[in-house]
């Protein structure tokens, strides 16, 4: 059965998730699930990687909804600086593990670290609207 409710804003979606509600949360990561994981994909390039950070940001998200502010911005700019913190944090984790095992990024061949060649138009589409939520949110974020 639908649900008869109407369509909730982002800011009334963590306000509910801060009193536990995870309908709310459901909705909320539906919502911006596709943008946080071209964010997370575009740093680390690594599907799993990036799906992990997509995990561990809504799920701080869900922990700190009480604490979104929405006089510093809009939720997507809270979530997308989570997720960009989150994969910050897992660069500069694997770069010390790099040095650790005497690797480095530097010694990955270019290749490896370019975007990964298209395999169909379906994929070419889904990138390029990926990208264009991405910046979009982007812009919304503020300067500092």
């Amino acid at each position: 059965m639908p649900d008869a409710r109407p369509m909730q804003g982002d800011t009334e979606l963590v306000a509910a998730m801060a009193r536990g509600d995870e309908r709310a949360a459901a909705t909320f990561y539906d919502r911006h699930s596709a943008t946080v994981m071209a964010l997370a994909l575009r740093m680390v390039r690594e599907r799993a990687d990036a799906e992990a950070i997509v995990l561990e940001s809504f799920m701080q998200a869900w922990r700190d909804a009480a604490r979104f502010d929405a006089s510093r911005g809009s939720p997507a700019s809270w979530l997308l600086t989570i997720s960009r913190t989150r994969a910050l944090d897992f660069l500069r984790t694997a770069g010390r593990q790099a040095k650790r095992s005497g690797g480095s990024v530097d010694d990955a061949p270019l290749d490896a670290l370019a975007t990964p060649e298209s395999q169909s138009p379906a994929l070419d589409a889904e990138r390029s609207e990926q990208q264009r939520a991405v910046a979009a949110a982007l812009k919304g974020l503020p300067d500092n």
